[in-house]
């Protein structure tokens, strides 16, 4: 009888979690971290405007999907929708505020927007959080460059190869 029981017990364990799956299936009730990676496949692509609708239904079902904010954000800077940008990595930022490559993009969003004050402050930070972030380096000394302050752009570049 015990082992009737135990035997049971098992089962239940198992098709709970089956059940579950098949009715979330069923429902078409989709994991952000799937739909994310869905707008990260058409970003990469260049299906800007369809990565951005994949990213705003994973942020719909996640509203604190940092990633989802920094996805979406990237791919208006791309569309050259910098204010939007901005906005989306101003976002990432609040949600988790050590994300060092928010920071970097956004420094990159400020950067297009002729801004690099503000663009070489956002990558300060993102290397303060991450000293290997070496897309931090970079983009700190493309700004640096377009200053005219080519000594810091070179050290840049440097560290950004290493």
């Amino acid at each position: 009888m015990e082992r009737e029981n135990k035997r049971q017990a098992v089962w239940i364990i198992v098709l709970i979690p089956v059940l579950l799956i098949s009715i979330l299936v069923s429902y078409k009730i989709a994991h952000p971290v799937l739909i994310f990676s869905k707008g990260v496949n058409y970003a990469q692509s260049g299906k800007n405007d369809k990565a951005i609708d994949e990213f705003n239904k994973a942020i719909t079902i996640r509203p604190k999907f940092f990633e989802a904010y920094n996805g979406r954000g990237f791919v208006y800077n791309v569309k050259g929708e910098y204010d939007q940008a901005i906005h989306d990595f101003n976002e990432a930022i609040k949600i988790k505020p050590n994300f060092a490559e928010a920071y970097s993009n956004r420094g990159l969003a400020y950067d297009n927007k002729g801004n690099y004050d503000q663009a070489i402050s956002d990558y300060n930070k993102a290397i303060k959080i991450n000293p290997n972030l070496s897309a931090g380096y970079y983009n700190r000394g493309r700004s640096y460059q377009a200053k005219a302050n080519y000594d810091e752009a070179i050290l840049d570049c440097t560290k950004a190869i290493k």
